[in-house]
């Protein structure tokens, strides 16, 4: 796990993050594809409210016809790196195509589906962490696949294997070496 993130929970209710590029070509495939999965959710699922976010800034989301259509969503403009990793920690469930959200979410033990927008780059980390089901191709992801992924993992959070942490903790300690 991270250490020292305090969660920001944004809602009293529980959460799903979703976490836009910023990009309008990769945001109109999301929207396509990723958001009608998630509404089908949400209808069967109100226990749930959306944070959306975005890694560019965007004056206004709900300019995205499909993100207005999960109907009552927060839309939440980070200021740094601090802030969106509390808003990961305060969420249950995370969904981006972009891999830093994903690392970050998976490292606090959060639920995390990628639709990645770099596909064979993003598919590699989850597969190193045994949770490459939970990474699809943007492009080739259709809303049926979304609603049944959120199905089948919107309970199961991730748990990073030990052998991978140590690895991290290996790789940060020759990184220091280097940078002094």
């Amino acid at each position: 796990m991270i250490q020292n993130i305090t969660p920001k929970k944004l809602s009293d209710k529980k959460t799903i993050l979703v976490h836009i590029h910023g990009k309008k070509e990769i945001d109109t495939i999301f929207c396509n594809n990723v958001i009608p999965g998630i509404k089908h959710f949400i209808k069967e699922h109100p226990e749930y409210d959306i944070i959306v976010s975005t890694c560019q800034i965007v004056d206004n989301l709900q300019e995205y016809d499909s993100v207005k259509e999960l109907g009552n969503t927060i839309q939440y403009n980070y200021h740094n790196s601090f802030e969106l990793c509390s808003v990961i920690a305060g969420s249950d469930i995370v969904i981006t195509p972009a891999l830093h959200v994903g690392i970050v979410a998976a490292s606090l033990g959060k639920s995390v589906l990628s639709f990645a927008n770099f596909y064979e780059k993003i598919y590699r980390y989850y597969k190193q962490i045994n949770e490459q089901d939970r990474c699809i191709d943007l492009c080739k992801v259709t809303p049926n696949m979304v609603y049944n992924l959120l199905i089948n993992y919107y309970n199961k959070s991730i748990a990073i294997p030990v052998k991978n942490r140590q690895l991290a903790h290996y790789n940060l300690n020759i990184l220091k070496n280097y940078i002094k």
